[in-house]
Protein backbone atom coordinates (compact mmCIF):
# COMPACT_ATOMS: atom_id res chain seq x y z
CA UNK A 1 0.00 0.00 0.00
CA UNK A 2 1.09 3.64 -0.94
CA UNK A 3 1.88 6.15 1.94
CA UNK A 4 0.56 8.56 0.03
CA UNK A 5 -2.37 6.95 -0.60
CA UNK A 6 -4.42 9.21 1.78
CA UNK A 7 -1.88 11.86 2.56
CA UNK A 8 -3.12 15.39 1.54
CA UNK A 9 -0.83 17.63 -1.06
CA UNK A 10 0.64 20.80 1.28
CA UNK A 11 1.24 22.20 -2.18
CA UNK A 12 -1.79 21.98 -3.95
CA UNK A 13 -4.20 20.89 -1.33
CA UNK A 14 -5.30 17.49 -3.38
CA UNK A 15 -4.78 13.98 -1.98
CA UNK A 16 -3.14 10.84 -2.80
CA UNK A 17 0.37 12.04 -3.07
CA UNK A 18 3.36 14.56 -1.16
CA UNK A 19 4.04 18.47 -1.54
CA UNK A 20 7.52 16.90 -3.12
CA UNK A 21 6.02 15.40 -5.94
CA UNK A 22 3.62 18.07 -7.02
CA UNK A 23 3.27 17.99 -10.61
CA UNK A 24 0.76 21.52 -9.84
CA UNK A 25 2.31 24.68 -11.64
CA UNK A 26 1.89 27.72 -9.13
CA UNK A 27 0.28 30.74 -10.13
CA UNK A 28 2.63 33.98 -9.12
CA UNK A 29 0.84 36.10 -7.13
CA UNK A 30 3.39 38.37 -6.13
CA UNK A 31 6.66 39.43 -7.69
CA UNK A 32 9.81 41.12 -5.70
CA UNK A 33 11.81 42.91 -7.38
CA UNK A 34 16.06 43.27 -7.31
CA UNK A 35 17.51 45.41 -9.85
CA UNK A 36 21.17 45.88 -10.93
CA UNK A 37 21.56 48.42 -13.17
CA UNK A 38 24.55 46.77 -15.15
CA UNK A 39 22.57 44.13 -16.24
CA UNK A 40 19.65 44.45 -19.01
CA UNK A 41 16.72 42.25 -17.28
CA UNK A 42 15.10 43.09 -14.40
CA UNK A 43 15.15 39.68 -11.64
CA UNK A 44 11.97 39.61 -9.97
CA UNK A 45 12.51 37.76 -6.96
CA UNK A 46 9.90 36.34 -4.75
CA UNK A 47 6.77 34.18 -5.77
CA UNK A 48 4.03 32.92 -3.52
CA UNK A 49 1.30 30.63 -4.83
CA UNK A 50 -2.33 31.43 -4.55
CA UNK A 51 -2.75 27.79 -2.11
CA UNK A 52 -0.14 29.16 0.25
CA UNK A 53 -0.35 32.74 0.20
CA UNK A 54 1.86 35.03 1.95
CA UNK A 55 3.29 34.36 4.91
CA UNK A 56 4.22 37.19 7.49
CA UNK A 57 5.09 36.97 10.96
CA UNK A 58 2.71 39.88 12.66
CA UNK A 59 -0.08 38.54 11.15
CA UNK A 60 -1.41 42.09 9.79
CA UNK A 61 -0.68 41.11 6.40
CA UNK A 62 0.84 42.81 3.53
CA UNK A 63 0.82 46.79 2.84
CA UNK A 64 -1.85 47.76 0.22
CA UNK A 65 -3.03 51.03 -1.24
CA UNK A 66 -5.31 52.13 -3.67
CA UNK A 67 -3.99 54.07 -6.29
CA UNK A 68 -5.71 55.46 -9.43
CA UNK A 69 -4.46 54.28 -12.92
CA UNK A 70 -5.71 56.04 -15.27
CA UNK A 71 -8.34 57.10 -12.76
CA UNK A 72 -9.72 53.76 -12.83
CA UNK A 73 -8.87 52.28 -8.88
CA UNK A 74 -6.62 49.58 -8.77
CA UNK A 75 -5.69 48.31 -5.31
CA UNK A 76 -1.62 47.45 -5.22
CA UNK A 77 0.55 45.52 -2.49
CA UNK A 78 3.10 48.16 -1.89
CA UNK A 79 7.02 47.12 -3.02
CA UNK A 80 9.44 49.19 -1.66
CA UNK A 81 12.13 46.09 -3.30
CA UNK A 82 10.43 46.99 -7.11
CA UNK A 83 11.93 49.00 -9.81
CA UNK A 84 9.17 48.92 -11.29
CA UNK A 85 5.68 48.66 -11.31
CA UNK A 86 3.24 45.61 -12.59
CA UNK A 87 -0.38 44.61 -12.96
CA UNK A 88 -2.15 41.50 -14.33
CA UNK A 89 -3.85 41.46 -17.88
CA UNK A 90 -7.50 41.56 -15.82
CA UNK A 91 -6.34 44.96 -14.09
CA UNK A 92 -5.12 46.29 -17.51
CA UNK A 93 -8.85 45.70 -19.34
CA UNK A 94 -9.86 47.22 -16.25
CA UNK A 95 -7.95 50.38 -16.49
CA UNK A 96 -8.82 50.65 -20.68
CA UNK A 97 -8.00 48.62 -23.51
CA UNK A 98 -4.99 50.76 -24.42
CA UNK A 99 -2.28 49.44 -27.09
CA UNK A 100 0.49 48.10 -25.23
CA UNK A 101 4.17 49.23 -26.10
CA UNK A 102 7.01 46.54 -26.21
CA UNK A 103 8.74 45.65 -22.83
CA UNK A 104 12.05 47.62 -22.72
CA UNK A 105 13.40 44.68 -20.45
CA UNK A 106 12.83 41.07 -19.38
CA UNK A 107 11.53 40.12 -16.19
CA UNK A 108 12.67 36.87 -14.30
CA UNK A 109 11.76 34.71 -11.34
CA UNK A 110 13.53 32.53 -9.40
CA UNK A 111 15.95 30.41 -10.91
CA UNK A 112 15.99 32.67 -13.48
CA UNK A 113 12.37 31.73 -14.70
CA UNK A 114 11.74 34.24 -17.88
CA UNK A 115 7.86 35.89 -16.32
CA UNK A 116 5.77 36.59 -19.30
CA UNK A 117 5.52 40.47 -19.94
CA UNK A 118 2.94 40.99 -22.27
CA UNK A 119 3.98 44.57 -22.75
CA UNK A 120 4.03 47.82 -20.67
CA UNK A 121 1.91 51.21 -20.62
CA UNK A 122 2.50 54.66 -19.83
CA UNK A 123 -0.45 55.95 -17.58
CA UNK A 124 -0.91 58.88 -14.85
CA UNK A 125 -1.00 57.44 -11.36
CA UNK A 126 -2.80 59.04 -8.38
CA UNK A 127 -3.60 59.51 -5.19
CA UNK A 128 -4.38 61.86 -3.00
CA UNK A 129 -4.23 64.78 -4.66
CA UNK A 130 -0.59 63.59 -6.09
CA UNK A 131 -0.31 62.29 -9.35
CA UNK A 132 2.28 61.15 -11.42
CA UNK A 133 3.31 59.70 -14.53
CA UNK A 134 4.94 55.73 -14.66
CA UNK A 135 5.45 52.97 -16.96
CA UNK A 136 3.32 49.81 -15.78
CA UNK A 137 4.30 46.67 -16.92
CA UNK A 138 1.24 44.04 -17.62
CA UNK A 139 2.29 40.48 -16.60
CA UNK A 140 0.46 37.18 -17.75
CA UNK A 141 -0.48 35.08 -14.64
CA UNK A 142 0.05 37.80 -12.19
CA UNK A 143 -2.60 37.87 -9.54
CA UNK A 144 -1.70 41.04 -7.23
CA UNK A 145 -0.64 44.52 -8.59
CA UNK A 146 2.83 45.40 -7.21
CA UNK A 147 3.59 49.67 -6.91
CA UNK A 148 7.42 49.85 -7.29
CA UNK A 149 9.33 52.55 -5.71
CA UNK A 150 9.06 55.03 -8.05
CA UNK A 151 5.33 55.22 -7.95
CA UNK A 152 5.65 54.62 -4.19
CA UNK A 153 8.08 57.60 -3.62
CA UNK A 154 6.48 60.22 -6.60
CA UNK A 155 3.08 59.47 -4.73
CA UNK A 156 4.49 59.93 -1.35
CA UNK A 157 2.93 56.47 -0.53
CA UNK A 158 6.07 55.87 2.18
CA UNK A 159 8.40 58.14 3.50
CA UNK A 160 12.08 57.27 3.66
CA UNK A 161 13.88 57.92 7.28
CA UNK A 162 17.66 58.46 6.43
CA UNK A 163 18.04 58.86 9.82
CA UNK A 164 16.86 60.12 13.34
CA UNK A 165 18.88 63.30 15.03
CA UNK A 166 16.79 63.65 17.89
CA UNK A 167 14.62 60.40 19.16
CA UNK A 168 13.02 62.73 21.96
CA UNK A 169 10.94 64.45 18.84
CA UNK A 170 9.80 61.10 17.97
CA UNK A 171 8.47 59.92 21.08
CA UNK A 172 6.67 63.09 21.87
CA UNK A 173 4.43 63.00 18.42
CA UNK A 174 3.78 59.79 18.61
CA UNK A 175 3.58 58.39 21.65
CA UNK A 176 1.44 55.36 21.38
CA UNK A 177 4.27 53.96 19.15
CA UNK A 178 6.87 54.29 22.38
CA UNK A 179 5.31 52.76 25.30
CA UNK A 180 7.53 51.50 28.33
CA UNK A 181 11.19 52.14 28.40
CA UNK A 182 13.13 54.27 25.93
CA UNK A 183 17.02 54.22 26.37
Amino acid sequence: MCKARDAECHKCHKSGHFAAMCRSKPEISEVQNNYNSDDEYEFLGELTTSDLGAINNNGNGPWMTEVHVRGVPVKFKIDTGADVSVISEKDFLKVGKYPLQESDRKLYGPGKNELQVKGRFSATMSQMRKSCKQDIYVIKGLQQALLGRPAIEALRVVHKVDHVTSLENYTNSFPDCFRGSVN
